[in-house]
């Protein structure tokens, strides 16, 4: 695929016979998404275990279920967990994969766009960013949602679902391999592949799908609404999806920074008071 020809040179060199993968994602494991990418990567010949929540569990970012979860066989290479993604990836790594370590660990697809602001809270990103603190690479990727589509369910979302997943089994298989010391998060736009733009290295945008507002339910409740502004920022995860891009950007998965001189005042200030 020669959309991928800008993203491999600015990826380090791997080599790309079969790998063994850790396969998880937020929507469930017989959502469409990572049925899909389960039997693409198969059918490339790679060595998938998929170790997915057993419900929808989008929203849960990098959480844990604080009591017991189930973990359940349901063949050779399909697990389901009574949990989070991050327990997926946990439970995945430590019990399913404990005698033989995955090469990377992949999230999705997911049904639904993973872009600037939303990172933060996608089962999806931190289920990838679960397993690279836990010292794996990881690829987190998603399919783009049209508002105007939400009465049909979304068509055209599932319509490039195998699409998305050819994308990463072209990636496995090229001579590219993730950026160091980050996770790769791709988001794939609900467009024909022969409509898509191309693939542009990105930042995350100061955007979100939701508004930051709610509205009142019947019952009383209250459920956020949804920001039909179009996002901007040339350059940015959610507008160059918004024009029809792949986009791929690096996420550190930490949410450190370096201290600074005001941050060294602060503790000694701090210090002082506790004198």
């Amino acid at each position: 695929m020669k959309l991928l020809l800008s993203l491999l040179m600015i990826l380090l060199p791997l080599a790309s016979s079969g790998k063994t993968i850790l396969l998880t994602n937020d929507d469930g494991y017989q959502a469409p998404g990572i049925t899909a990418l389960y039997e693409a990567l198969t059918a490339a010949n790679h060595k998938v275990i998929l170790v997915a929540p057993a419900t929808q569990q989008s929203g849960a970012s990098a959480s844990i279920t604080g009591s017991g979860i189930e973990l359940v066989k349901h063949s050779d290479t399909i697990y389901s967990v009574s949990g989070r993604p991050a327990d997926a990836v946990r439970i995945g790594l430590s019990e399913v994969f404990k005698d033989n370590k995955p090469d990377l660990v992949i999230s999705g697809t997911n049904f639904g766009q993973n872009s600037g602001q939303d990172v933060m809270v996608s089962g999806t990103v931190g289920a990838a960013a679960t397993a690279h603190v836990l010292g794996y690479r990881a690829i987190a990727i998603s399919v783009e949602i049209k508002f105007s589509e939400l009465e049909q369910r979304f068509p055209s979302t599932l319509m490039v679902m195998k699409d998305a997943a050819d994308l990463v089994v072209e990636l496995l298989d090229s001579e590219a391999s993730l950026p160091d010391g980050a996770i790769l998060n791709i988001n794939y736009p609900a467009i024909a592949k022969d409509q898509v733009k191309g693939v542009v290295a990105t930042t995350i945008a100061n955007y979100s799908l939701f508004s930051g507002t709610y509205r009142t339910l019947e019952d009383g409740s209250l459920r956020a609404n949804y920001n039909f502004d179009p996002p901007q920022g040339r350059g940015t995860d959610a507008y160059e999806l918004s024009q029809g891009y792949i986009t791929v950007t690096r996420l550190d998965g930490h949410y450190g920074m370096p201290t600074n001189r005001s941050l060294r005042k602060l503790a000694k200030s701090l210090d002082s008071a506790l004198q």
